[in-house]
């Protein structure tokens, strides 16, 4: 059944049950599911708070409607216990402006190298739109289970987007789990510390988001509009204001080209891992085998770290962060 939330009995409705089935009993968040509204038919219609409207009209506007009312169900109970964290809510669906009640994805998507790329693109096209805080079900949610080498490098695409879950549903029961191939486990791990690594600086970009409105994953002509290169397809993305990934998307690809965008001060790339530097505005040649994702820092930029211990699974609380210049 689909909820009207143009009616305000609804709204009331759904945030007493949230709060009784969901958040008295200790579960902080609400994610809000299949609410795209998939209604065809041409009669149906809302509320509309009392001037009732054609569905289609206002179609969109549902997805965003129950997230609100989950959100500030949420944003009462924090007030009422004296909580002071953050409300965390995930949706589905919405339009614009979602993006001031919760997290989002892209849906779900197919087990494919080609939706590895594409989720890639449709990521940064829901950053232009003003939805930040966005990812991809890793791995893919339908279809088959992935492969050792497509799973790692989807793992890889995604250990730096906004959002990182591992979100499935196969045939047979099966699920996307980080051990779900032995033979490349101890990679998955790696990408995934790579992940908390970079945390620090992740979370600024997500307060800088949040303060100027700014995409956390970026077109790379984002932030070199002066570069026509960087109007070209390509499969990189910059994360903030100083971060380049370039992640592999190929079967079987272990060297790739990437393009380093040409700086307007003239300063070079570093190389995350081995500190080298290249020059922008041109093509470099990078060895990318499986065990690595590849990339680059501008050179000049100071970005927080969190230190991690090696060989153990990252953890964030607690974790000395380090501000390392590059």
């Amino acid at each position: 059944a689909h909820l009207d939330f143009t009616q305000p009995a609804t709204i009331a409705w759904w945030q007493q049950r949230l709060r009784e089935q969901i958040i008295d009993k200790g579960i902080d968040s609400a994610w809000n599911d299949n609410n795209e509204y998939a209604i065809q038919n041409d009669d149906a219609f809302a509320h509309g708070w009392g001037d009732a409207m054609p569905l289609h009209r206002c179609r969109p506007l549902h997805g965003m409607l129950m997230t609100r009312a989950s959100f500030e169900a949420q944003q009462q109970h924090a007030a009422q216990t004296e909580l002071h964290e953050s409300v965390f809510t995930v949706t589905r669906a919405g339009g614009p402006g979602i993006q001031r009640y919760a997290q989002t994805w892209s849906g779900d998507n197919t087990t494919s190298w080609d939706t590895l790329r594409w989720n890639i693109r449709t990521g940064l096209q829901m950053s232009l739109s003003g939805m930040f805080n966005t990812g991809h079900d890793v791995g893919g949610f339908y279809g088959p289970l992935p492969e050792p080498e497509l799973f790692v490098r989807w793992v890889q695409a995604c250990s730096l987007n906004p959002r990182m879950v591992m979100n499935s549903w196969k045939d047979g029961g099966a699920s996307n789990l980080p051990w779900m191939h032995a033979e490349v486990t101890s990679l998955v791990l790696q990408a995934i510390n790579l992940r908390y690594q970079l945390l620090p600086y992740l979370w600024r970009c997500f307060e800088l988001a949040s303060a100027q409105h700014v995409p956390i994953i970026r077109p790379t002509f984002f932030n070199f509009p002066h570069d026509e290169q960087c109007l070209q397809d390509c499969d990189d993305f910059m994360l903030g204001e100083h971060v380049l990934v370039a992640p592999v998307v190929e079967q079987g690809m272990v060297q790739r080209q990437v393009y380093l965008p040409l700086r307007s001060n003239g300063s070079g790339w570093v190389n995350f891992y081995t500190r080298s530097v290249s020059a922008g505005g041109q093509w470099v040649t990078v060895d990318a085998p499986l065990s690595c994702l590849p990339l680059w820092v501008v050179q000049g930029a100071v970005i927080d770290l969190a230190v991690l211990t090696h060989g153990q699974v990252a953890r964030v609380d607690g974790a000395p962060v380090q501000a390392v210049e590059f």
